[in-house]
């Protein structure tokens, strides 16, 4: 039974330092080594940028390629960036370029993950186990080494923090809890926007932990409620959704499937020689990682031995949870990865490793009570003692491979030639390749694009008066019929109004480099370009404004009920 301890307090203040502490090389390294830090950075930047002038959901950053702008988060999670605005925020004056922005991030989530394993453990064993068991959560080498310093997968780094929220509000659920419903749906709902292949992965994983809990109280009722705080939370997040699922023809998506991202290329154990040498030291330490943390759950399986019978049932459900999840990352579960074209998008089967962390996290924290709970009444047998060695010495190893690892990465000598990539980056703000329109010339998302003129116009002249994102006003004067050219990328939902013109029917189409082009009359004009709201965000922000209205209807009517009975 969990220890009713009034001191839980202490418990989250040195979660939130260990979360401050595990990154501070994060701060001081700039994360330069991350796989995909640049991209990251950027993306952080131009959405804090237009966020803070007045734009509460940028989907189209303006100011990405070079001033041609980039439909990224139509498709991209915007969970992340939204919680890393708030280190943007102007009054606090911090680094313009938002290195340290993705620290103070960063740190938040690692925080945020532990504090959400702590409420889940707490649920399994004492607070103390549970908060030992946070900290290694947190440590825990795919989510710390892997995500964080390696590849800096900073969605998916984020994702940690939402998945043992999840099963510590199905604990709710279970438990009839009042709110726990709409809790459930938002904390899903913020998976749904933060990493869709871990929440395509984690999802049978949340299933299966409901119907794990029901067992003991099975009936329609709990059911329903289960059934239906998952339908909420799909409903929360219809805004980011619905657009997401339903435009992806607009763009390259079809690049991130194929070549060395095609998921065939990306088992443990046989994708070295598929993968290009610089890649070999992130494969074998990841390789190492997974099998090190595979043999530390078969070591708390068997310290947490078969006393307790609701440990045994946790133990067993958490070991075939992890089991599992190392076999799809092996190349004997091709033919599941075959079957399922929907498991294929998440490219790398190597991801399987975020659920693997959850359910060794829930082993160590019952292995951990086991023992507290055994001491004032038996020794620990030699067995016990010897895996117990094997357990503190496992994760004391992964924090000298850890702290090794950054250390070498942030005082090594850098390529002047990787310098001056790095420089022109961050000036030119490059898209990647699949969140490119699929109308753009690849030529033009390379160079200085700011050289171009803003606005051209054939046999006349073009002035840009206006430029926001979604929105740009031109002034052209012209002889004759011409074609008006925008330095902006072409994209479905631009449309363009004349003089102020609603009604006025101007055809707006791809220029043959992909640029937005508008056909305009003779006269001196002025021509209004939107990007307007399709379809799919129009149905995606309707329902999820309904779902918000459903879910604060039923906990008002849940309160409203419980005030009643406590009246009476």
């Amino acid at each position: 039974m969990p220890d009713k301890s009034k001191n839980a307090y202490r418990h989250y203040i040195l979660i939130i330092v260990a979360g401050a502490v595990f990154t501070i090389p994060a701060f001081l390294s700039d994360f330069y080594s991350g796989h995909n830090v640049l991209t990251h950075l950027l993306w952080s930047r131009h959405f804090a940028e237009q966020f803070w002038s007045g734009d509460p959901y940028p989907r189209w950053l303006m100011n990405m390629n070079s001033g041609l702008g980039s439909p990224a988060f139509f498709f991209y999670f915007p969970v992340p960036y939204l919680f890393t605005n708030l280190f943007h925020l102007p009054l606090l004056g911090l680094d313009h370029s938002g290195w340290l922005q993705l620290g103070l991030s960063s740190a938040s989530a690692l925080a945020l993950s532990g504090i959400g394993a702590y409420l889940w453990l707490e649920k399994l064993v004492d607070r103390n186990s549970a908060a030992i068991g946070a900290a290694l959560y947190m440590i825990m080498p795919y989510h710390l080494l892997i995500d964080l310093y390696l590849r800096f997968a900073f969605t998916e780094f984020w994702a940690f923090a939402w998945m043992p929220l999840i099963l510590y509000c199905s604990h709710l659920v279970v438990e009839g809890k009042r709110s726990a419903i709409l809790s459930y749906a938002v904390v899903y709902s913020l998976l749904i926007m933060t990493h869709l292949p871990t929440t395509l992965l984690f999802s049978p994983v949340a299933i299966l932990y409901n119907l794990f809990l029901c067992k003991s109280n099975f009936n329609l009722k709990l059911i329903s409620r289960i059934i239906f705080a998952n339908i909420l939370s799909f409903g929360l997040s219809a805004f980011y959704l619905i657009p997401a699922l339903t435009t992806q023809s607009n763009i390259s998506m079809n690049i991130m499937n194929n070549g060395l991202y095609n998921y065939s290329k990306n088992f443990l154990f046989s994708s070295l020689n598929e993968q290009p040498p610089d890649s070999h030291y992130f494969l074998s330490s990841l390789n190492f990682v997974t099998v090190s943390v595979f043999l530390i759950a078969v070591l708390c399986f068997y310290l947490i031995g078969n006393n307790n019978e609701n440990n045994s049932k946790q133990k067993r459900f958490w070991m075939t949870i992890s089991i599992f999840s190392v076999f799809m990352m092996l190349q004997a579960s091709s033919f599941a990865w075959k079957a399922l074209p929907l498991l294929q998008r998440i490219q790398f089967p190597y991801r399987m490793n975020t659920v693997l962390t959850v359910a060794v996290t829930a082993l160590a924290a019952i292995a951990l009570s086991t023992i507290f709970d055994s001491r004032p009444k038996k020794k620990l047998t030699l067995n016990q003692r010897f895996a117990l060695v094997l357990f503190s010495s496992f994760f004391l190893s992964q924090m000298i491979m850890t702290a090794a690892t950054v250390y070498a990465r942030a005082t090594g000598e850098w390529d002047p030639e990787k310098q001056r990539v790095i420089k022109q980056e961050l000036y030119t703000s490059p898209e990647v390749p699949e969140y490119r329109p699929r109308w753009a010339a690849p030529s033009l998302l390379y160079g200085e694009q700011q050289k171009r003129p803003a606005a051209v116009i054939e046999g006349g002249n073009a002035k840009v008066t206006l430029w926001q994102p979604r929105r740009i006003v031109v002034a052209t004067a012209a002889e004759k019929p011409s074609d008006l050219e925008i330095r902006h990328l072409f994209y479905p939902g631009w449309s363009a109004a004349l003089d102020g013109l609603k009604e006025s029917d101007l055809s707006v189409r791809p220029s043959p480099e992909g640029l937005v082009s508008v056909s305009v009359p003779p006269g001196h004009h002025e021509i209004e370009l939107t990007l307007q709201r399709q379809s799919g965000e129009k149905a995606g922000m309707s329902i999820s404004v309904l779902s918000a209205f459903i879910g604060f209807l039923s906990l008002s009517r849940l309160f409203n009920a419980g005030n009643r009975i406590h009246d009476t």
